[in-house]
């Protein structure tokens, strides 16, 4: 039933976060976006009010996970505190610690499930059609659709 929805669907949520540096807490903008073509990741878009945005894409469990439990090993890491979710983010080119509302991060997890529950994430998602658009390939269709 590999990629048997029609259509994207999509939610959003728009937040301010702290970032956590040495003496001082900026605020960050950032955006959380998640849709069912892409059942899979949260595209993540942090800025500074005087920088350029930076966009993350991270695994949408992280965060289903996160705002319960510790969740992440590598790159990105999630966990919850007393008042916050806290959201690590580690590159070759740097790394940062913000802390999220819990509230809001909570809900986007729900939110989430609604439209994907987990477990059923192939069935919003097809791998042919994902390799012929990254191949720019035009794939036969069967008549048994």
């Amino acid at each position: 039933m590999s990629g048997s929805q029609v259509g994207q669907i999509s939610t959003a949520m728009e937040t301010t976060m702290a970032l956590l540096v040495e003496g001082d807490r900026p605020l960050v903008r950032a955006r959380f976006e998640y849709r069912t073509d892409e059942p899979f990741g949260v595209h993540m878009t942090l800025s500074l009010e005087d920088g350029s945005a930076v966009e993350w894409v991270i695994a949408r469990e992280l965060i289903i996970q996160g705002v319960h439990a510790p969740a992440g090993l590598a790159d990105v890491q999630l966990y919850p505190i007393s008042d916050a979710i806290v959201i690590e983010l580690d590159s070759p080119d740097g790394g940062a610690v913000l802390l999220a509302d819990p509230a809001a991060m909570y809900e986007f997890a729900v939110e989430m499930q609604q439209l994907v529950p987990l477990g059923f994430e192939d069935e919003f998602y097809c791998l042919d059609d994902a390799l012929a658009e990254i191949l720019q390939v035009e794939l036969p269709r069967s008549s048994q659709s």
